[in-house]
């Protein structure tokens, strides 16, 4: 069992997070732990717990949140009763802060013993143990009463393991670190007064002399003067002295940092997190069909970390129509393989099918923000693309980048094969390498039945079996169309399925009688319409008007009075857009509409063409 106070507070079994409680029962264990081998009093522990005005039940809930304290840790603890207050006991290994106090004075020993390079390992490895602010979900008492002296520990355990790095000679590579540290941390003198040394012997006399200046502004400011550490590096800086250092090869800096050099700039521009991104959205609750994908989808997430570099999958590519359920078979298999992405998932909705489409560089920076990099550091557009595949290199995170076209997706592929990439769209892709690709089509009769059921209820399906088949077969077996018909027909329960079918199925405008906030079939098939250019739309109008099961590329030349070459060529931007569905014939190509595509296609062309709208409606009518 670890106990961890240094970032969220939690208890880990065999690295497994354990279940302890809310907020209150995280503030007491923390609260105890702070106080190790000592007695934390009852009267302590109630104001880190409510403050100065405890609720009369205070008095009872305190033991109660000890004792499931006692449950949660097990025998991994001992929590005994010591008047006034408790004790616990731990082992001091499994404590991250002793540990951390531990190496750290390793290190300082290390550091006046003169073992230069074992002082930067311990410091580095004290440090190591931060996961984000100490104290996370505690209550506001106990953090006011504690974090900044823990806060102030970390940083002066950092100071000395610059000081380690100073003396190994790693001037040049410091100085945009204690950059960053010094804006964060101004008032901090020894930060300042390290900085100018690294500026220095990197033969930056004169940015030296302005740190040093605005330490000056700084403490006057306060009705202070500078204090020694930082007039004693001033005056070296004015005597030309290139101060201590023994000026170690770079090959040993590199193995002291224990990661590639590319990494430092991303370590120091990003901040320390709470924990790693999880920015995965629900997964649809009921999902049916489309079992042999979803397989593929989850042994190719599941291939992530294993075998050589060049052999690793880059991702997982799902395409397919509007409303085909992309998302929700890749949200699924992204969820069951998440714990193999340790080090977090990033999502972005990209509306690649839309009008407005998102923009990568935009996209980059929200990334960019949930990997740590501030606002005010967020360098420009130019260099985003490199900072996002440094911060990914050596970590496992899961991208996964929703209704994109390839455009947008290539800025945001990572750079190293330990991350992957999870990509949905309407357009196949073809030239992205190393993502797996996955074609969904529509579910079968049986599957978009049995989504049906589970949505209304399979009672109510059962009951009526050919009121069940038609609205299955209206819908076209789209996933979308059915959760948008199951939700009207959920709104209505005294509603029979065959008069639903009556009510709402039948007209030559149904469709527009299912919008709803999240499930609007028509605006969701259309979308990819809009983004059309003109001819394409126009090719789009009059087929649907044609009332025809199976389309030839002279059909659109009769059309729009094109070569049927430039016909063929418009409708297969149509089947790249997945407005149409191209079947192999024996006698070259075919094409054919999804049932729910033309109904759209066929509205729009009967407000934006209207005389051949009425003439092709009287056809049907007459069919």
């Amino acid at each position: 069992m670890d106990f961890r106070l240094l970032g969220p507070v939690e208890l880990r079994r065999d690295n497994r997070p354990v279940g302890i409680g809310g907020v209150k029962a995280r503030t007491v264990l923390a609260s105890l732990l702070l106080t190790h081998g000592s007695v934390a009093s009852d009267s302590w522990l109630r104001r880190m717990l409510w403050g100065d005005e405890p609720p009369s039940t205070a008095y009872a809930q305190l033991p109660t949140y000890i004792s499931g304290l006692r449950r949660a840790c097990g025998d991994a603890c001992q929590i005994v009763r010591q008047v006034p207050g408790y004790v616990i006991h731990v082992d001091p290994e499994r404590l991250d802060l002793l540990a951390f106090r531990a190496l750290a004075e390793q290190g300082r020993d290390q550091l006046r013993g003169g073992s230069i390079e074992r002082a930067a390992h311990d410091l580095r490895a004290a440090l190591a143990l931060w996961r984000g602010p100490a104290l996370f979900g505690v209550t506001d008492h106990l953090i006011d009463a504690a974090r900044a002296r823990l806060e102030e520990e970390r940083l002066s355990v950092l100071e000395e393991r610059v000081e380690a790095d100073l003396a190994l000679g790693r001037h040049a590579e410091l100085a945009p670190e204690l950059t960053w540290l010094l804006g964060e941390h101004p008032q901090r003198e020894r930060l300042r007064a390290q900085l100018m040394r690294s500026l220095s012997h990197s033969g930056r006399q004169a940015e030296a002399h302005s740190v040093f200046q605005e330490g000056r502004r700084l403490a006057e400011a306060s009705g202070a003067d500078p204090g020694p550490l930082l007039t004693d590096a001033y005056e070296l800086l004015m005597s030309g002295q290139s101060g201590t250092g023994d000026g170690a090869p770079a090959e040993r800096t590199t193995a002291l940092l224990g990661r590639p050099a590319p990494m430092v700039r991303a370590a120091l521009l990003a901040r320390p997190l709470a924990g790693p991104p999880a920015e995965l959205p629900a997964a649809p609750y009921h999902f049916v069909g489309h079992a042999a994908e979803l397989d593929r989808a989850r042994a190719q997430l599941r291939e992530t970390g294993g075998g050589s570099a060049s052999h690793r999958p880059a991702g997982l590519l799902v395409t397919g129509m509007a409303g085909v359920g992309k998302t929700a078979l890749a949200l699924r298999a992204a969820h069951l393989e998440r714990d193999r992405f340790p080090d977090g998932q990033l999502y972005a909705d990209l509306r690649g099918s839309g009008s407005d489409p998102a923009d990568p560089a935009d996209v980059l920076v929200a990334f960019l923000n949930s990997l740590g990099v501030s606002a005010r550091l967020m360098p420009p557009p130019e260099e985003r693309g490199r900072l996002y595949r440094t911060l990914l290199a050596g970590r496992r995170v899961l991208v996964f980048l929703d209704d994109a076209t390839e455009r947008q997706v290539r800025p945001l592929l990572p750079g190293q094969p330990e991350s992957l990439v999870v990509v949905t769209g309407r357009a196949r892709m073809a030239s992205l390498d190393g993502l797996l690709p996955l074609d969904l089509g529509t579910l079968t009769h049986a599957e978009a039945a049995e989504l049906l059921g589970r949505l209304i209820g399979v009672e109510r399906c059962g009951a009526e079996p050919e009121a069940t088949r038609s609205i299955v077969k209206i819908a076209g077996c789209l996933p979308l169309a059915v959760r948008a018909v199951a939700a009207r027909i959920a709104a209505r329960p005294h509603y029979t399925l065959a008069r639903f079918v009556q009510w709402c199925m039948t007209g030559p405008d149904w469709l527009r009688r299912l919008r709803g906030d999240h499930l609007d079939v028509e605006r969701t098939i259309m979308s990819g319409y809009e983004t059309l250019d003109e001819p394409a739309r126009r090719m789009l109008r009059r087929l649907s008007l044609l009332n025809r099961s199976t389309l030839e590329p002279r059909h659109g030349a009769e059309a729009l009075n094109l070569p049927v070459a430039a016909a063929e060529e418009l409708m297969e931007s149509l089947v790249d857009a997945r407005l149409l569905d191209a079947v192999p014939a024996d006698r070259g190509t075919t094409y054919r509409f999804h049932r729910l595509v033309w109904e759209c296609v066929r509205l729009r062309a009967s407000a934006e063409e209207p005389k051949a709208g009425r003439s092709a409606n009287a056809e049907i009518r007459a069919a």
